[in-house]
């Protein structure tokens, strides 16, 4: 086998404990021994080996995290392994007592592609791992995958804190991502469902999520996603309306302690609300100023040249 740089993350590589690009396969089952001895630092009960393997003596991982695979990439990725051959080997565990039968760790779609090619063997890295080893491999390589939407990696973080008893932190580091992007994550899936499945058919960005999360009250995140499917709000104009929210509630407590019912700007409960609801129209972040006279300002900022042409056709004027 030729040099080949086989695209894992340094996550699933951390894992696969060091895995040698350079190791030639060997070409029969006894070869486990010296192919073993090329992967640096495993220790000897728990030793990695390279084997060609059939096809039917192998059975999928139990612990598969991915269920959904696309009919048409695997038909391209078949159509590549009929032309070049499987390049980056599946993993296997040997299952105990059975001399010539493996499980899946992680390969599934190589593994389906390969079938479709009509191959009779496949290359794999072979090693030992107990059921949390697996679980743990097995979703860190599904993390590894660029067409995972947003829930998904979320609750592949989930999973690994869960099922594999890991911190935030220690599932950082198994991804190779920072603490706060996988809290960031994980904090996704407190969102109402609703909210949840619009992430993950991408009708809305993490952006816009992070931003609607940054509301105490459900009832005032579906309000929120509300006025973002109708008024299609960035997410810079996203978060200028959570704030407006959070500003009509604190403006709303401060008003119950003074005499005139009014805020720090002269502005009732009442006053508050249409501020929020200009904010919402206009998608920018409306300010309100009323003197006790009644008088008072209303200040429509605007980040450039084309937000103002898009205020001014809001207004119709």
């Amino acid at each position: 086998m030729s040099k080949q740089k086989d695209g894992l993350g340094k996550g699933i590589r951390a894992l696969l404990q060091g895995i040698d690009e350079d190791v030639v396969a060997p070409k029969g089952r006894n070869a486990e021994n010296s192919a073993a001895a090329a992967f640096a630092g495993e220790p000897a009960n728990n030793a990695v080996a390279i084997d060609l393997v059939k096809l039917t003596e192998i059975e999928v991982n139990p612990f598969q995290p991915r269920v959904d695979f696309d009919e048409q990439a695997l038909n391209d990725l078949s159509e590549s392994i009929k032309t070049h051959g499987l390049i980056q080997p599946i993993t296997l565990r040997r299952i105990t007592g059975q001399e010539y039968k493996y499980q899946l760790i992680s390969g599934e779609r190589r593994l389906r592609a390969s079938k479709l090619a009509g191959l009779t063997e496949v290359p794999a890295y072979i090693r030992t791992a107990n059921d949390q080893e697996m679980v743990e491999m097995a979703l860190v390589e599904n993390i590894q995958r660029e067409d995972l939407n947003d829930i998904e990696v979320a609750i592949t973080y989930q999973r690994l804190k869960k099922e594999c008893a890991l911190t935030d932190e220690q599932v950082a580091a198994r991804v190779g991502k920072n603490r706060s992007t996988v809290t960031h994550f994980l904090n996704l899936l407190k969102l109402p469902e609703v909210i949840q499945i619009a992430l993950k058919e991408r009708k809305i960005s993490m952006g816009h999520a992070r931003a609607i999360n940054g509301l105490e009250h459900v009832d005032q995140q579906l309000l929120a996603y509300k006025k973002l499917i109708e008024n299609k709000f960035s997410v810079r104009q996203m978060e200028m309306y959570v704030q407006s929210i959070k500003a009509v509630r604190g403006g709303a407590a401060k008003a119950l302690k003074t005499p005139s019912g009014a805020d720090a700007n002269g502005l009732t409960p009442g006053h508050l609300k249409i501020q929020a609801q200009m904010t919402t129209k206009l998608g920018t972040r409306i300010k309100m100023t009323r003197q006790p006279n009644g008088k008072g300002e209303i200040s429509i900022p605007f980040a450039s040249d084309d937000d103002l042409t898009r205020i001014i056709q809001l207004l119709n004027i």
